[in-house]
């Protein structure tokens, strides 16, 4: 299975193992390693580029050494993508920022079944800065948003948390 990961679900990964903690996000790397399953990167490094803009400080060099590491186990495999511009306007459409919809864009490309997702813009982007915390974790948490569906029916493609993809 291909399993991609957004920026923010690679920092909460990131910060997990700088501070040798459990977290949904390292149980995700286990199920995964079962599975067979791996991480898609694409060959012009955007994705790359977005999780070290997201990592940054210590964390990044935690970062670079764990995706060699991922590199050179086949773990994380570079592959050519080509982001699908049908998805990309329909999510943009839909009020998706345009750095969101050409994440999965360019998962939907490769045929990726799961994208690891707590970014509200994956879920329901009219309501960022609009809800409480509380609101927005159970909109996340509970697949609620009009947009994750979306991704979901249109372009076959599960968006969900860490917690979700493990349980």
């Amino acid at each position: 299975m291909i399993v991609g990961w957004d920026a923010n679900c690679f920092k909460l990964l990131v910060d997990a193992l700088a501070a040798s903690s459990d977290c949904a996000s390292i149980k995700a790397i286990e199920k995964m390693r079962l599975d067979g399953s791996y991480i898609p990167l694409d060959d012009k490094n955007w994705i790359l580029q977005e999780w070290s803009d997201c990592t940054g400080g210590t964390s990044n060099e935690i970062a670079q050494d764990w995706i060699a590491e991922q590199l050179a186990s086949d773990f994380i495999r570079i592959i050519a993508m080509s982001a699908d511009q049908d998805c990309r306007k329909v999510l943009t459409q839909a009020g998706t920022p345009r750095k969101d919809a050409k994440l999965v864009a360019l998962m939907v490309s490769i045929g990726t079944e799961v994208l690891l997702s707590l970014d509200i813009d994956l879920y329901e982007p009219k309501l960022k800065g609009k809800c409480k915390e509380h609101q927005r974790k159970r909109l996340v948490e509970g697949r609620a948003g009009s947009v994750c569906k979306l991704i979901e029916k249109k372009f076959k493609l599960l968006v969900q948390t860490p917690e979700n993809f493990c349980a």
